[in-house]
């Protein structure tokens, strides 16, 4: 939880050219995150998408309470990526588990975050 609270892109620095190429977006004081187009490109992202997708329910739903308690757009970002390839899979519980979170609590917390970085801006 606390790498996916970083304020940068986190890529392997062999993947320097790759991570130029990326689509990206401001953040709160000057930091940026990987737009959800680019998919999962971060091993953070990777492991929440890997966890989202073989843990039982209730470890999924503590991911995602203390994931919202510690209120970060960047972890909230990669909470949102690794939640739409969730929504992916094939078992028709975790797929429809995901779509829930995914639309009642992440995405409203990442839109409100959004909400207030503008509102900062100006």
């Amino acid at each position: 939880m606390l790498v996916g609270t970083a304020d940068f892109v986190l890529r392997q620095s062999r993947n320097d050219m790759l991570a130029e190429s990326l689509p990206v977006h401001d953040g709160e004081g000057g930091g940026q995150f990987i737009c959800h187009d680019a998919g999962v490109v971060e091993a953070v992202t990777q492991s929440m998408l890997r966890y989202l997708s073989t843990e039982p329910q209730e470890a999924r739903d503590a991911l995602v309470k203390t994931a919202m308690e510690m209120d970060s757009v960047y972890l909230t970002a990669r909470l949102d990526i690794a939640l739409r390839m969730t929504t992916r899979s094939t078992d028709a519980d975790i797929s429809t588990w995901a779509m829930e979170v995914l639309t009642k609590i992440v995405r409203p917390a990442f839109l409100r975050h959004a909400d207030d970085h503008a509102l900062e801006r100006g």
